[in-house]
């Protein structure tokens, strides 16, 4: 848990780094302010495939943060996910850092990582470890709508308690996401 509050106020550290530079105009005249980070939110629904377990993942995330430039997204999220074996309900809250490469006028590949804990409380296995590492291409139709097509790999590493000791779980999946950014 040290960990993870150390690496959040790491990247908060460094995002309010980012948002503080200021332009350099030199002697001449000072040009308007001009905003260079807007909001953007998203909603992705994804379906991955345990690769020990043999089973099926439903996702869905709900994603806000700021986009910085046509190349640099960072923001935190959350959502849930489930498998169709046991049936029991992970929320995921994860800080969420995506990188873009334009490759026409309104499509980027991108490629991205979100990085957090899952909750639990089915089972008592809540904290841990969760690494979601992405690629995809991103899309963008109008200003203010868009969507990303994604090729996933989530970890997540856990305990699970039991009655005298606890054992370390970890779990590999690989999947698909599609999400709607506005």
């Amino acid at each position: 848990m040290k960990k993870f509050i150390f690496i959040a106020s790491f990247l908060m550290a460094g995002i309010c780094g980012l948002m503080a530079q200021e332009q350099n105009t030199g002697p001449q005249e000072k040009a308007p302010k001009t905003k260079n980070f807007r909001y953007q939110g998203s909603v992705d629904f994804g379906f991955s495939y345990g690769m020990e377990s043999e089973s099926a993942i439903v996702h869905l995330d709900i994603v806000n943060g700021v986009r910085f430039s046509r190349y640099l997204y960072a923001g935190v999220g959350g959502g849930a996910f489930t498998d169709f074996v046991d049936e029991a309900i992970y929320i995921p809250l994860y800080f969420n850092v995506k990188g873009y490469v334009p490759v026409g006028k309104k499509v980027d590949l991108m490629a991205g990582v979100d990085l957090g804990t899952c909750l639990d409380y089915n089972y008592g296995t809540s904290g841990g470890l969760l690494l979601r590492p992405e690629f995809g291409i991103s899309t963008q139709f109008t200003e203010k709508f868009g969507m990303t097509f994604a090729v996933k790999y989530d970890f997540y590493s856990f305990k699970m308690p039991l009655t005298s000791y606890e054992y370390r779980v970890k779990t590999n999946q690989i999947g698909l996401k599609i999400g709607f950014n506005f």
